[in-house]
């Protein structure tokens, strides 16, 4: 056989080497490693319940009304917008569609507005009612004393100049 060169590479040998890799080692080495693990998770969920129960002493105790909900005034932060527009418009469609009281004192109804247009154009729009004359006050001068007192004034600047 001629002596290796640095150059070239050893020929391979049929089979495997025995010697290099110990599997019980590495075995050993895991089964070590998953104990450790297991005793350290032990270890601190002992150590969190300590924890706990002191700052469970610790903490002050709460208001007879804390554990109730609170809820903030409005306008309330809406979640999901896309639904409460769903249900408002849906509330809305309700209104428009149906028979309802607006007052009973007053014996106001709603109608269906299909229902509300067909009347309308049965009946015609209402008469405006006139509006209110206000009584002048007593107080008050009149437009008319107003200008009397305006022009009775005028004469006595002009004397003066």
């Amino acid at each position: 056989m001629e002596p290796h060169s640095p150059h070239q590479s050893p020929e391979p040998s049929a089979g495997h080497e025995t010697t290099d890799v110990r599997i019980g080692a590495i075995v050993l080495f895991f089964a070590g490693l998953t104990v450790t693990l297991f005793l350290a998770y032990v270890f601190l969920m002992w150590l969190f319940d300590i924890f706990a129960g002191q700052a469970d002493l610790r903490d002050p105790q709460l208001a007879p009304f804390a554990d109730t909900e609170q809820v903030p005034p409005q306008p309330h932060l809406q979640a999901i917008p896309r639904h409460d527009l769903e249900q408002f418009r849906h509330k809305e469609e309700q209104t428009l569609q149906t028979y309802g009281w607006v007052d009973r004192k007053e014996k106001i109804v709603r109608l269906p507005i299909g229902q509300a247009m067909k009347l309308l154009v049965e009946r015609g729009l209402p008469e405006p009612k006139p509006a209110e004359t206000k009584k002048p006050d007593a107080k008050a001068p009149d437009s008319k004393e107003k200008e009397k007192t305006t022009d009775e004034k005028a004469p006595e600047k002009a004397s003066k100049l």
